[in-house]
């Protein structure tokens, strides 16, 4: 029952319902508290049957609370989740489809948008640069704590996540912040309510717990994150028991989505809907523990929690609308059922998009899972819940299908069968980011009619690109091409797989087939800016400056701030000034930075350094008024410029300040270009200038194991010549 419905009965009807529901917000309405722990399965929690691993934190939580025994996810993928969970909406109506190239639009009020509206103070401390504010999902928080560190770009996931104990301090330092408004003493009650969410990302690959977690659940360490991620969320509650605030709170757990771990094939999650990655845990503990104990057996979903928490604290979502796709589990917790037979919608297009195979849609109910792909799926969860036997892989009864006729007749109400949009142009900032998550950013486009291969047949394909990238962590290139070319033998169409290719080739310095590689994955997903940018980066070395010049003109049609300015960049090292300042001042309409960037390297080539600096400091002015907006090879101009600055003439460090941040950029540098030769060989003199032995031997073994080409070692050996007896 929505909070539109509930308002619109009559007097006589709501004074019932006051009589029958103990209203526990008679003064104010209660604070909020949503916690999710990303990748945790329903079914791996003690609370749920599950007996391997010890949970006491959530244990207690559950026996405060009403416990959801089938809890489903729309979306096997964080950002996407986490929309519906804040939104109400399925993927499908709030438009983001992926964790990369869509952003959460502001046609739909976000739960902390509404909630703060109401009077609350809203606050959210994440673990995962997914849910980065820029992303559209940090809307309406007072304080939204994302300030992970950027790791260089290609890592893998794990370089940015952020560890949840930290995540937590954050969180409960906020908290005592709110606290010290309190009236009274001890209150636990702020002047206004608040809002928390609280995103711990320790069940995500790749599984590191601590030792004491790592050494008792060897044998499957993603208990061993699971059961961390336990001991965090009671670190949390301690503290809210501390502060007086757990209590008088509505607080909720929940996950994301589950991890495959390999029951049908899928190593983690993202691409198949099957249980294991949609049945999540859902725990709801009303404020003074009301309803306590209480489980509910029927299907709900993700997006229910929007109008509930909203029903519960008297909140309307206002303008943007009060009737999302979710339904209130208010009558649940009252004691009371449903007003209809509930189905879950649930969608991935990842395997699409990423991939180049078709998408799945499923819905799922209290006994049957009906999911459509190209070979469809239909099992019985009440007598086979681990589904293993697909209903429609014979010749099925005919009361079988019926059940698959009335399934994808429903499926056709909630929309998702509608052609995907394509996915967003990203910013350079974005791409940075999501380069650096260990996503390569090969989104295909939306719009293409092609025949796409049913995602069951190439998930193997899938597992040998987890293994390329595994061993692209270590630096093994060599290896990386041979299993990538195997991906691409079964899945031709796999963006990503293409320009991870193209990558370690690059790495390898055979810049030719690099070159090949790239283009490949440009004729599958041609609207990515960037990579022709990275295109031009390989043609460069192979002296086709023409090809360069051309790939970069197309480039201008989309980019042409960036686009000009690389194009002049090209003139420059032809020798040709005057018209890199004639395309300098082409750019400068797109982007202000251009002209005093074109002078600053000009002035840097010229060893003028004092007047270089003058220009790239308006360069950083000018840069601050466009975030998301990057120059190429800034950052190595103006770190070796401030290095210049940093020596005396006679040789000496003599500006400290200068030096260091010479250093940041020229790291910076290094981490958007890893082949950078010319900033490792600065970084390095700086260190030897300030005796940083273990740095410099750092950077080197760095850069040796992520350049492994006859040119990097080249270059590494020249600096250890050079830098390595003093």
């Amino acid at each position: 029952m929505t909070r539109k419905v509930f308002w619109g009965l009559g007097m006589l009807a709501l004074l019932a319902a006051l009589f029958a529901w103990p209203i526990f917000f008679r003064e104010a309405p209660p604070s909020v508290i949503l916690i999710s722990i990303d990748t945790l399965r329903g079914d791996r929690l003690p609370i749920y049957g599950y007996n391997r691993i010890e949970t006491p934190a959530i244990d207690s939580l559950a026996g405060d609370g009403v416990v959801f025994e089938n809890a489903y996810s729309h979306v096997p993928l964080t950002l996407p989740s986490h929309a519906s969970i804040f939104t109400g909406y399925l993927p499908v109506h709030h438009g983001v489809r992926d964790n990369v190239g869509f952003r959460l639009g502001d046609e739909h009020s976000t739960l902390a948008e509404t909630l703060k509206r109401a009077g609350y103070s809203t606050g959210g401390a994440v673990s995962s640069l997914v849910l980065r504010h820029e992303t559209g999902i940090g809307r309406g928080f007072d304080w939204y704590d994302d300030d992970l560190e950027r790791p260089r770009w290609g890592e893998p996931l794990s370089e940015a996540e952020r560890s949840g104990a930290e995540t937590v301090q954050r969180a409960l330092g906020w908290l005592e912040r709110q606290v010290e408004g309190s009236v009274g003493q001890g209150a636990g009650r702020s002047e206004e309510p608040f809002f928390l969410f609280l995103h711990l990302y320790e069940p995500h690959t790749p599984y590191k717990p601590p030792r004491r977690f790592w050494d008792r659940y060897k044998g499957n360490l993603y208990d061993g994150e699971v059961a961390y991620s336990d001991e965090l969320v009671g670190r949390f509650l301690d503290g809210l028991r501390r502060l007086s605030l757990y209590d008088g709170s509505l607080i909720l757990l929940v996950s994301d989505h589950g991890e495959g771990l390999g029951e049908h094939g899928e190593r983690d999650h993202g691409v198949f809907l099957y249980r294991e990655v949609l049945r999540v845990p859902l725990v709801v503990k009303l404020p003074g523990g009301r309803q306590r104990g209480r489980r509910w057996e029927a299907p709900v979903a993700l997006v229910d929690l929007f109008p509930t928490i909203l029903e519960l604290v008297g909140a309307s979502a206002g303008s943007h609308g009060d009737s999302p796709d979710g339904i209130s589990l208010v009558p649940v917790l009252r004691g009371k059922r449903l007003a209809r037979e509930r189905w879950v919608y649930s969608e991935s297009y990842y395997g699409r998009l990423h991939f180049g195979w078709k998408e799945l849609v499923a819905l799922t109910g209290a006994r049957y899972s009906y999911i459509l792909a190209p070979r469809q799926e239909l099992y019985d969860i009440v007598i086979d819940p681990g589904q293993r036997h697909n209903l429609l892989a014979s010749e099925p009864a005919s009361e079988i299908e019926k059940v698959r006729e009335h399934l994808r007749r429903e499926l056709e109400k909630f929309g998702g069968l509608a052609d995907l949009p394509a996915p967003e142009l990203l910013s350079p900032e974005e791409l940075e980011v999501v380069g650096a998550l260990g996503y390569a950013g090969g989104v295909a486009s939306g719009g293409e009619e092609v025949e796409r291969p049913d995602p069951k047949e190439r998930i193997g394909d899938l597992n040998l690109y987890r293994q390329a990238m595994g061993l692209k962590k270590v630096g093994r290139y060599e290896q990386v091409v041979e299993k990538l070319r195997e991906v691409l033998r079964g899945s031709p169409r796999m963006p990503d797989a293409w320009d991870e290719l193209a990558l370690a080739l690059r790495r390898l310095g055979r810049y030719a087939e690099a070159v090949e590689a790239l283009e490949q994955g440009l004729e599958i997903a041609p609207h990515r800016v960037e990579k022709l940018f990275e295109l031009c980066e390989l043609l460069v070395p192979l002296g086709k400056l023409d090809q360069v010049r051309a790939i970069l003109k197309k480039a201008a049609e989309k980019r042409p701030g960036e686009a000009k300015v690389r194009l002049a960049l090209l003139d420059l090292q032809l020798g040709k000034p005057d018209a890199a300042r004639q395309l300098a001042s082409e750019a400068a309409p797109f982007l202000p930075a251009a002209i005093p960037f074109i002078d600053g390297v000009l002035s840097y080539g010229k060893k003028d350094f004092s007047e270089a600096l003058t220009s790239f400091e308006k360069v950083a002015d000018e840069l601050k008024k466009q975030p998301g907006t990057r120059i190429p090879h800034f950052s190595f101009y103006h770190g070796d410029t401030l290095l210049a600055l940093s020596f005396g003439e006679d040789g000496r460090l003599t500006h400290g300040g200068f030096a260091a941040g010479a250093e940041k950029l020229l790291r910076q540098e290094m981490r958007l270009y890893p082949d950078n030769g010319s900033a490792l060989a600065e970084l390095c003199a700086l260190y030897r200038a300030q005796g940083r032995r273990k740095e410099l031997a750092a950077i080197l073994g760095r850069f040796a194991r992520d350049n492994p080409s006859p040119q990097g070692r080249a270059q590494v050996k020249k600096l250890r010549r050079a830098f390595g007896q003093w």
